[in-house]
């Protein structure tokens, strides 16, 4: 089991100080979004599984979970490719997963090319350390 755990801003530098790798998902504002990545303990897609929970379990990344609407400060002046237009939209918070070394910004699904999705995560993923996408199994 991957250590999980839903964090305030203020958990930044105690997460980012005793985890090597680590993904921070800043969620949307409405969980019952039709989006391929869920919150942690959001539903499974049509065929029961849950892509995003998965994936980092199978890579033994730590995941922190924070809602957007509670990180929007912190967003943009962590990452330069973001803006405000770009995280609220018709008043909902976009959501957002950040890949950190220690506590320097790898990547985000924000950055040009990478999309929210699970390919976008494993872009981020091999970015932060291309070794940890080894731990990957396929059936």
């Amino acid at each position: 089991m991957i250590q999980h755990e839903y964090i305030k801003i203020e958990d930044f530098k105690r997460v980012g100080s005793t985890n090597e790798y680590w993904l921070w998902h800043f969620t949307a504002s409405k969980d019952n979004l039709d989006l391929q990545i869920q919150p942690i303990h959001g539903k499974p897609n049509e065929v029961g599984i849950h892509p995003f929970r998965d994936l980092v379990e199978q890579l033994q990344i730590p995941l922190f979970e924070t809602p957007t609407k509670d990180a929007i400060d912190l967003l943009i002046s962590m990452d330069p490719h973001l803006h405000i237009e770009n995280i609220v939209r018709n008043n909902n918070f976009s959501p957002i997963i950040l890949g950190f070394n220690y506590m320097r910004l790898v990547s985000s699904t924000h950055h040009p090319k990478k999309c929210y999705c699970c390919e976008g995560i494993v872009e981020i993923i091999a970015e932060m350390n291309v070794e940890l996408l080894g731990r990957l199994k396929f059936d």
